[in-house]
């Protein structure tokens, strides 16, 4: 009876050691993924700032291009209406110019 108790001790004595060598795998595989996922998060608050000031910047960009757009339309229309009142001036002059015999 001895050597059967004996011996069960020993299984679990070495059953006790698999365990135990088991669970230290498992925890370092648990702290490796805990650093893993640590690592990624901070690579994805990183990426998230990257995004919200390239957002900002397309934004102020929009805004230059939308400001150059209106200053180029009113400098088109000013361009016209000069256009127009030389033309208009020249058809006056010529006129005058006509009626007088110059």
């Amino acid at each position: 009876h001895k050597n059967w108790c004996d011996l069960e001790l020993n299984k679990t004595d070495i059953s006790k050691l698999d365990k135990e060598s088991r669970m230290a795998q498992l925890k370092a595989k648990i702290d490796d993924a805990e650093a893993t996922v640590q690592t990624l998060t901070s690579e994805i608050k990183a990426a998230d700032a990257m995004v919200q000031s390239i957002a900002e910047h397309m934004a102020e960009a929009t805004r230059i291009r939308e400001t150059g757009k209106a200053e180029n339309k009113e400098a088109v229309k000013d361009s016209r209406d000069a256009q127009t009142a030389l033309s208009s001036a020249i058809a006056v002059l010529e006129a005058f110019y006509k009626d007088s015999g110059m």
